[in-house]
């Protein structure tokens, strides 16, 4: 009986350390959209709006795989939950349909990107970009709109032409067609959610044009400090 008891106490205590909690805030959408368009799925688990509390299973051995459907539009996502955490899914505002946030410690991270091709390229996530020179190596933080400041970030390997200043739009220009152009100076893009201030390292590969992401641990809070004092 006892060892059936400490077998019992093992299954639950691990199966509680592979979870987290998703709470999804009322009214996602204002009144005239709607409702019940939003919907999600993590991990090959499928909830919407209509749930309010969902307990997940979490990638305990890489990157936990999102989806998000909202009407006729939809796109994929990777993070990194941690166990026992909770997070919050909120209505985002003009930029994002939805912020998934931390509800303890929510902090944004950084992307670093050795170039190991033989021309410079230009590394993007989010809102801050940088030029990075064959065999150099650049450390940015994925910096974000304070109104939407967790959303999924975009995370870009581009040609550098992709910052031509021909691409700088203004009440003269047709945003679209430059748009469309700019695009195709982008090598390779993946979509990843900062949570608790991972660092994500970028590796590319030029023949198949194609990146793959590497969690290589989470800033400390020195680290965060600095670099929200150098925003100041």
């Amino acid at each position: 009986m006892k060892k059936l008891l400490l077998l019992i106490l093992f299954i639950c205590t691990n199966s509680f350390g592979q979870t987290a909690t998703i709470k999804l805030k009322n009214q996602i959408f204002s009144e005239n959209e709607t409702k019940n368009s939003l919907k999600f799925n993590f991990n090959g688990q499928a909830f919407g709006e209509k749930d309010t509390i969902i307990q997940i299973k979490i990638n305990t051995s890489g990157f936990d795989s999102c989806k998000v459907i909202y009407k006729n539009y939809g796109f994929d996502f990777i993070t990194k939950f941690k166990e026992n955490e909770t997070y919050e899914i909120k209505q985002g505002c003009c930029c994002a349909d939805f912020t998934l946030e931390a509800e303890k410690n929510a902090e944004r991270g950084t992307v670093t990107f050795k170039n190991k091709t033989k021309r410079d390229l230009c590394l993007i996530a989010g809102y801050e970009s940088d030029t990075v020179a064959t065999g150099k190596k650049k450390v940015i933080f994925a910096g974000e709109s304070a109104m939407c400041y967790f959303k999924p970030c975009d995370i870009h390997i581009t040609e550098t032409e992709y910052f031509s200043e021909k691409y700088d739009y203004n009440k003269d220009t047709d945003y679209k067609t430059l748009s469309k152009e700019q695009d195709t100076f982008i090598l390779a893009s993946t979509w990843f959610h900062f949570l608790h201030g991972e660092k994500i390292e970028v590796f590319y590969n030029p023949v198949l044009k194609k990146m793959d992401l590497k969690l290589k641990g989470y800033l400390s809070k020195k680290e965060y400090s600095k670099i929200m004092e150098s925003f100041n």
